[in-house]
């Protein structure tokens, strides 16, 4: 789930305030533009006037068949481990002065893509370059510093085994991906199987600046920020290159897989429809830049805050929040609806997600249903922080897709119109798709089963267990 989901799922437009009609004229506060360093590395700037915070972040695709055999979540570990590199300088003196202005380097996961990012002061970016320089050009960890982060990543599998809500998130992404989703699936032993040669291997293949992208947000456009870019990271000179793109894997008939875990205190529900029909009138364009997506996303918010999130939270009082999301990825759109909800009610918020989803074929979105929902998309774009900006950056970037594209997204969400959204509802409504539970299912079975779906019980990666 990104910010801007959160933030839509728990701040519901009001039925009795419809706006006035999007204006169809650019109003967004940011700009996109893109460069491209000597050394290959691809750059995307998000230009905000004004800004005094900078962040940047080197990402390279992400795309199954990137662990080695056996070694499952070897990418997460590298990852994981270079951005705790805070001392691949050398200098320790910087590090403590980055350290005393707020700046820091975190790893970065998306479906799409992983890296490492810095953030701190904007009058300090060179500084906090020089940092992100360090950290990407180090290597890797040593055994003895590899099996401390191997205990981390370790411990927070064994942690999340037990929490509903990421277990959903992780297999949805598994069904999507056919089970082969990136970096994924991968357990403690698979974790501590990998060993510091693996990650020299991974990094000698994958971790390189073609291919690669960094991402900037502050106060510079892409060709303004490029000399300063170049002199700070166009050293980085390593012979990685990007592995083979995602493959999703359609899905062929409705369907409900269901995860046990004893004593849950509350359960999650949840649905992905893999790149769903969505109807273009440009069929030259790619899927990011059309106002196809821009009018999913509107039918998307509509069928999960106005409907699902209205009925889950507010009528049946099962949830603390319900949210449903629309997003495009290299190989195909993901649509999807998820729900934490009380453990007693598990059943019955299948049932009502189903129903309401489904109203999105037969009573597709009204022309103020839409309007609502297209006012707050456009608000809330235009007020990105640069979590939302990494997130579609990255997944415009994988897709091939222009700054531009990014650039036009205000634009076309004022231009989509009511007709386009309701033919995305009932694209987003077909009945191929998979119903993911997680919880204490001791309950729970009989009325799963009788919902009519062909039930399965499986592990949090999709492998089929045995059910009582």
């Amino acid at each position: 789930m990104n910010l801007i989901s959160f933030a839509l799922a728990c701040v519901a437009p009001r039925p009795d305030s419809l706006p006035e009609p999007l204006p169809t004229t650019p109003f967004s506060t940011w700009e996109a533009s893109t460069a491209r360093l000597s050394n290959g590395l691809e750059v995307l700037a998000f230009r905000a006037a004004g800004a005094d915070v900078f962040y940047a972040t080197v990402a390279v695709p992400h795309a199954p068949g990137i662990d080695p055999d056996g070694k499952g979540g070897a990418s997460y570990l590298f990852t994981y481990a270079q951005g705790g590199r805070t001392d691949a300088l050398g200098s320790s003196e910087l590090t403590a002065a980055l350290g005393q202005l707020g700046g820091y380097v975190v790893p970065t996961f998306e479906a799409s893509a992983l890296g490492l990012t810095v953030a701190g002061p904007a009058k300090h970016h060179e500084a906090l370059l020089d940092l992100l320089m360090g950290v990407v050009a180090a290597h890797p960890l040593d055994d003895g510093a590899l099996a401390t982060n191997s205990e981390l990543l370790s411990t927070y599998l064994r942690n999340s085994a037990q929490d509903p809500p990421t277990i959903l998130a992780d297999l949805l992404q598994t069904v999507a991906w056919g089970g082969v989703g990136p970096g994924r699936p991968f357990t403690e032993s698979s974790v501590a199987a990998v060993t510091a040669s693996d990650l020299d291997a991974w990094r000698a293949r994958y971790w390189g600046p073609r291919g690669a992208v960094v991402l900037v947000e502050g106060p510079w456009t892409a060709e303004e920020i490029a000399p300063t870019l170049e002199a700070h990271l166009g050293a980085w000179d390593a012979p990685g290159s990007p592995p083979p793109p995602l493959s999703a894997v359609p899905v062929a008939a409705e369907r409900l897989m269901a995860v046990h875990v004893p004593g849950a205190a509350q359960a999650a529900v949840g649905v992905v429809v893999v790149d769903p029909k969505l109807e273009s009138a440009d069929a030259a364009c790619a899927p990011p830049t059309c106002g196809t997506m821009e009018a999913a996303r509107i039918a998307g918010l509509v069928i999960g805050d106005q409907r699902v999130n209205h009925r889950l939270r507010e009528v049946e009082g099962w949830t603390y929040a319900a949210w449903c999301t629309v997003e495009h990825h290299p190989a195909a759109a993901l649509f999807s609806c998820t729900a934490a909800v009380q453990s007693d009610a598990t059943a019955l918020a299948l049932d009502a997600m189903r129903e309401e989803i489904d109203a999105a074929a037969s009573r597709p979105p009204t022309d103020e249903e839409a309007e609502r929902a297209r006012r707050y998309l456009r608000d809330s774009t235009r007020t990105w922080d640069f979590s939302a900006y990494l997130r579609s950056g990255l997944q415009y970037w994988a897709n091939g897709a222009p700054a531009s594209a990014l650039q036009d997204r205000l634009d076309r969400l004022g231009a989509a119109s009511g007709d386009g959204v309701r033919r995305a509802a009932r694209a987003l409504a077909q009945p191929e798709r998979v119903w993911v539970v997680v919880g204490d299912l001791d309950a729970h079975r009989e009325a799963l089963r009788a919902t009519g779906l062909p039930y399965e019980e499986v592990d949090r990666w999709g492998e089929p267990v045995a059910s009582p």
